[in-house]
């Protein structure tokens, strides 16, 4: 229930985002949203990218407003309660399985461009396992690599652009070039463009473990805006590398055995490109392939720790301290991609890639539908968010439109369901029973009265103060009744309240009317809602501190606690917003006696002499 302390950065955060999406759902899975989709891949594209947009703000809005180390996990279940938790994380520990299974795929199909003799499944047995030493024996320095990694693949596709533009200057051997009529842009009719936008989709996933990284941000309310410059590169890139693919190659030849952007450079005549670009496809799609599989080992240990999964999956075992049964039950999800490889090679990169983008379509609902009910949007995030979940529904009808894509349909719906409940734990003392009582009765009280005094406020900026205190009050008041109520440790761990901007203080005292009570609701303007919402916030916080020292359970303790800071952050947003309008004056000592009274006390030096026990004369009862 510490606070996180972010280092990094809204350009290193763009670069993260840019690599964690730009992967073998691209390099690979761009070729079957072609196969199906034609030229109108590219409006495709972009209209996928609007959606994904529309996703993304939505997560990113919430990071903004309240970080939370869970992310999108934990305000499904803060907008619906426990289940949603527990489905959403299991959903996406699912989606990322299907995804690490068509990452593994991927990588094996690039290797057979150099050795085409080889099974699939025993690459793909060689990476698994490969990819399992890595993290068992090198995790520390997973996060370094995947920075490396991702500038590679950002240069990998900027070279194939810039290659290819000199090619297609130069000219390219029977290149089709732009088509000229109607029927060339649709070839495969509309319905390919419906079946290609699950693909699509596909090729976006990533941007949800942005959220995950939000809370690693200095500022957090930055992620929005790094967000958009990530998916407006992305999209370009993803755009331009498409559309030059498709001008150097027929449509006839793309193939979902092989990448585009390969086949593009073999019909440009340039052998040592293709080679080197597939390596890198391979080191991108082996990277993907360890972070997922450490990422899904950690989920699952979270999962297990919030009672959500089997206890012992928790355990951290040896020297190293890692989570060894998460990563085995991962290892058994590998070894059935590798026997997918070896049942049915042909279309398995299609089946993983279907499944896992429509698991992870759910995942984004989730964040759609966690956005609408928290913080209930205006018009405009109503209408994003409802063109988002229009995409997903339309594409997740496209996959069940086509034979081939009705196996990872199916696959997709195989769901946890919701979680048996959980026993109590009445591990409470009787006087706490009361103080948690009274704490829990005053949140309500405290939340009641923001939403009476919003009707009275006028300045947009105390609205905002308002809705972003409300939120993160009302989570942390479902934290403490789900930890009083369970009397465990809270399934999320309590967040950290960020004031955007601090303003410095403004110190002296200026003249101003007489204050007098109120002589109607007229009479009530923003510094009287501002004072009152001031009181509440400081009340409420001596109330969780003088609880917290009564409170004998260790989580219910923690979890009082830890709000206290957060509460002072509160009141001191409040009281900054005050003090610069004039309406919380700061008066000041003369010079002097300020001087006086901070040289009153100095730091003790030297060692004390305390006295030897039982050496007093007399007993102290």
């Amino acid at each position: 229930m510490g606070k996180s302390h972010g280092k990094l950065s809204a350009w290193s955060f763009t670069l993260f985002g840019i690599g964690c999406t730009i992967g073998t759902a691209f390099f690979l899975g761009s070729g079957i949203a072609i196969q199906k989709s034609g030229w109108l891949v590219l409006p495709v594209f972009l209209a996928v990218a609007a959606a994904t947009y529309c996703v993304y703000d939505a997560l990113a809005i919430m990071t903004a407003n309240q970080p939370e180390k869970g992310s999108f996990r934990t305000y499904a279940k803060q907008a619906f309660g426990r289940w949603a938790g527990f489905s959403n994380g299991w959903i996406y520990w699912a989606s990322e399985m299907l995804i690490i299974g068509g990452s593994l795929t991927a990588i094996g199909l690039f290797s057979q461009f150099w050795l085409p003799k080889v099974p699939l499944w025993i690459f793909a047995a060689g990476y698994g396992v490969l990819a399992l030493l890595v993290v068992v024996l090198g995790s520390s320095g997973i996060t370094k690599a995947e920075n490396i990694f991702a500038l590679v693949k950002i240069a990998a596709v900027l070279a194939f652009i810039l290659v290819a533009v000199f090619a297609l200057l130069r000219g390219v051997k029977d290149a089709p070039g732009f088509p000229k009529t109607a029927s060339g842009w649709a070839d495969s009719g509309w319905t390919g463009a419906w079946t290609g936008l699950l693909y699509a989709f596909y090729a976006f996933s990533g941007i949800e473990v942005m959220g995950f990284m939000a809370m690693e941000l200095r500022n957090p309310v930055s992620a929005p805006r790094a967000g958009r410059w990530m998916l407006a590169a992305v999209t370009f890139l993803y755009l331009l590398s498409i559309g030059l693919a498709l001008l150097c190659v027929p449509l006839g030849q793309i193939t979902q055995e092989e990448s585009p952007l390969l086949i593009a450079f073999e019909a440009m005549k340039l052998p040592a490109l293709v080679h080197a670009l597939n390596g890198v496809m391979i080191i991108a799609g082996f990277s993907i392939l360890v972070a997922s599989l450490y990422g899904v080992s950690v989920m699952l240990v979270s999962l297990a720790e919030d009672g959500d999964a089997p206890s012992w999956l928790a355990a951290k075992l040896g020297k190293r301290k890692l989570p060894l049964r998460a990563l085995a039950v991962n290892a058994a999800g590998l070894l059935l991609s590798v026997a997918l490889a070896l049942f049915m090679p042909k279309h398995i990169f299609e089946h993983l890639a279907t499944a896992g983008g429509l698991v992870l379509l759910y995942t984004w609902l989730f964040i759609v539908a966690s956005y609408l009910k928290l913080l209930k949007p205006s018009l405009g995030g109503r209408v994003k968010s409802w063109i988002a979940i229009v995409m997903i529904g339309i594409a997740v009808a496209g996959a069940g439109a086509e034979r081939s894509g009705r196996p990872g349909l199916w696959a997709s719906l195989l769901q946890p369901s919701s979680p048996a409940p959980q026993a109590q734990n009445l591990n409470h003392g009787g006087h706490e029973m009361f103080d948690v009582h009274e704490v829990l009765a005053c949140a309500i009280n405290v939340l009641d009265q923001f939403m009476i005094f919003r009707a009275f406020a006028q300045d947009q900026a105390l609205i905002d103060i308002m809705d972003r205190q409300y939120n993160f009050m009302l989570s942390h008041y479902n934290l403490t009744a789900e930890s009083f109520a369970q009397g465990n440790k809270p399934a999320q761990e309590t967040a950290t309240y960020l004031i955007p901007a601090l303003d410095a203080p403004v110190y002296g005292i200026k003249q101003t009317a007489p204050k007098k009570p109120n002589q109607s609701l007229s009479e009530v303007k923003d510094a009287g809602v501002c004072a009152y919402l001031l009181g509440l916030v400081k009340s409420h916080s001596q109330l969780l501190a003088m609880s917290a020292v009564e409170v004998t359970n260790p989580a219910m303790r923690r979890v009082l606690s830890a709000q206290v800071p957060e509460f002072i952050e509160m009141a001191y947003e409040l009281f900054l917003y005050a003090n610069k309008r004039g309406y919380y004056q700061v008066p000041q000592l003369q010079a002097a006696d300020m001087q006086s009274m901070l040289n009153a006390y100095v730091p003790a030096s030297g060692a004390p002499q305390m006295p030897a026990p039982n050496q007093g004369k007399t007993a102290l009862h």
